[in-house]
């Protein structure tokens, strides 16, 4: 009815076993879910979650190809009301809390991909060490 599709990256202690239960989930409540492990990676479901790519997550995708107003919220505002401002939009950045490399790759691939002038990573917070 809704059209809402769900596509889940999961790993960690146990990810077998909350994958499985997802997916039954899923299929008892009759709405579509992709389900992959740690053996996947995000850069690759992403653009097939999109429609960029095929099952195999080849996507081809050339540099400026997708847009960051692709990934906007849409107005609910009514005529004669301003719009709110996108939850996501060319300006913003985020602060990664904990060592995440790869996650700030991904990221940085994406802004790349989208020819960002500012990266979206504004700060790394990584309080467990002492300064470096």
């Amino acid at each position: 009815k809704g059209n809402v599709k769900i596509w889940v990256r999961r790993g960690g202690p146990n990810f077998q076993e909350g994958l499985n239960m997802m997916r039954e989930t899923g299929e008892k409540i009759g709405v579509p879910i992709q389900v992959f492990g740690p053996e996947d990676n995000i850069v690759g479901i992403v653009p097939r979650a999109l429609g960029y790519a095929g099952a195999d997550g080849d996507a081809d995708l050339q540099v400026g190809e997708i847009k960051y107003s692709e990934f906007s919220q849409t107005s609910d505002a009514g005529a004669g009301e301003p719009a709110p401002k996108p939850l996501f939009h060319e300006e913003t950045e985020s602060i990664i809390y904990g060592l995440q490399p790869r996650a700030v790759q991904e990221m940085l691939d994406f802004d790349f991909l989208c020819k960002r002038s500012k990266p979206s990573v504004a700060a790394l917070v990584f309080p467990f060490s002492g300064n470096h």
